[in-house]
């Protein structure tokens, strides 16, 4: 029996249980500024506390320890650690340019957990989903008040983002795209 077909059988059976909140998790962890730097992925060791993607490449220990602990708990889905990977709030950190990196690190990290899962029971499979956030920008109100009509972003620089990011999960293998809390209807 494919993923697939396993993912449909068991849906068709029962509910499917998710993961939790990733960023609640992380906060958990009680990081220091130091988890949170970019010295693996551009050498500079620059540090952007709370932007829990960088984790992916500077501490996956800890994000593969969160999916493992969903997965002990039961779940059959786990999200990966990229609700903010895309273009449009990497820019934010200066960061756009490693959308690539931090988006297959996470599958990788959440595939290698939900592996170690199923080699424990054959007869589990467990999925990853490809977790695309909001960013913190809109195209449905004006980032101007003196002039209504000005956005920051249009609606292609969304697509995109959105489409680079999902390409990304989809060829780093995640089993499904999962679009979370995004609140500008204009951007979807």
């Amino acid at each position: 029996m494919t993923r697939s077909e396993y993912l449909i059988k068991l849906a068709n059976q029962r509910i499917l249980l998710l993961d939790g909140a990733m960023g609640t998790s992380i906060q958990q962890k009680n990081l220091s500024n130091e988890d949170y730097s970019t010295s693996l992925l551009d050498g500079n060791d620059k540090e952007y506390p709370g932007l829990g993607e960088l984790l992916n490449i500077s501490r996956p220990d800890i994000i593969f320890e969160i999916h493992s602990d969903f997965l002990s708990a039961g779940a059959d889905i786990i999200t990966t650690n990229t609700f903010c990977a895309n273009r449009i709030t990497l820019k934010e950190y200066n960061l756009d340019s490693y959308v690539k990196e931090l988006n297959q690190s996470a599958v990788e990290i959440a595939r290698a957990a939900a592996e170690s899962e199923e080699a424990k029971d054959a007869s589990r499979f467990v999925f990853v989903a490809g977790s695309l956030g909001p960013t913190g920008k809109m195209l449905s109100f004006s980032t101007d008040s003196e002039d209504v009509l000005k956005r920051d972003y249009t609606f292609n620089d969304f697509k995109n983002a959105y489409r680079e990011q999902a390409l990304v999960l989809l060829e780093t293998q995640c089993d499904i795209l999962l679009i979370e809390t995004v609140f500008d209807t204009f951007s979807m």
